[in-house]
């Protein structure tokens, strides 16, 4: 559970990628507390900074665990 991004191959076929996940933590212990209290971590504003490199090391995070996911690219009506 938590956030990860991972770069999608551009050439056909079958690919197996594993993406290592992270989760945002609250930057006040009270708040981290009452997240988990009431069920309700902290989540980034905008989620386009899980894939974006700006920004991204100012957050502090812990980590989520690994996930495991396959691809399957195919090409359609491309022209040579």
């Amino acid at each position: 559970r938590g956030y990860g991004s991972v770069h999608l191959p551009c050439q056909p076929g079958r690919y197996k990628r594993t993406i290592r996940l992270y989760c945002p933590l609250s930057s006040s212990p009270l708040t981290r507390l009452l997240g988990a209290i009431f069920g309700n971590p902290a989540q980034l504003v905008d989620p386009r900074l899980a894939a974006e490199a700006d920004g991204r090391e100012v957050v502090r995070v812990q980590s989520g665990g690994k996930v495991q996911v396959t691809f399957e690219v195919l090409l359609k009506d491309t022209e040579a």
